[in-house]
């Protein structure tokens, strides 16, 4: 991960699900990865709201990583549409400054300057203590210095209204701790 130390462990998996009229549609899988260090000395060992609270807090300063890998291809623009719906609102709470959110939403749209994501693509975002960090097929998108955006783009997975089932991308936290 781009500006931190240590190796990154995954603490669980998901798979993003997407209604489409009557249809469930698999969009992506997704993987979260912590520092295990980091995770001994700062996690709760049992899966509660303290311990997703931990995670998003900026104070904490966890090094985490979301590594999604497309099921189906999606058209970049959609992709980051829906991103964008997703995390737009959760950082205009947090700033509740509208100029802020639309500087910070700008940046991480041009982050997704591709035609399309084919099945197989892997997108990786990396929270560090200044922001975000982006990947697209593993070419970098470089840093996005707002840990505010690092945290609502976080809580789209493991907010209390998170798009994912939030418990089981950290199923592992008891067996990270414990090692």
């Amino acid at each position: 991960v781009a500006g931190e130390s240590g190796s990154m462990h995954l603490m669980g998996t998901a798979i993003r699900v997407k209604k489409v009229v009557f249809v469930s549609v698999q969009v992506y899988a997704i993987g979260l990865y912590i520092d295990k260090k980091e995770a001994q000395e700062k996690l709760p060992r049992q899966v509660s709201q303290s311990l997703f609270s931990t995670l998003l807090s900026a104070d904490a300063g966890i090094p985490l990583t979301v590594r999604m890998e497309m099921v189906r291809s999606v058209g970049g623009d959609a992709m980051s549409g829906a991103l964008r719906e997703a995390i737009e609102p959760r950082l205009a709470a947090i700033y509740n400054d509208a100029e802020r959110t639309a500087a910070d939403m700008a940046a991480f749209a041009k982050q997704f300057d591709i035609t399309s994501l084919a099945a197989g693509s892997v997108l990786t975002f990396s929270k560090t203590a200044a922001g975000i960090v982006t990947e697209v097929g593993g070419v970098s998108k470089g840093e996005i210095k707002s840990p505010a955006l690092a945290r609502a783009f976080l809580s789209v997975f493991l907010g209390e209204d998170a798009v994912v089932e939030r418990e089981r991308l950290v199923e592992r936290i008891g067996v990270l701790i414990e090692e």
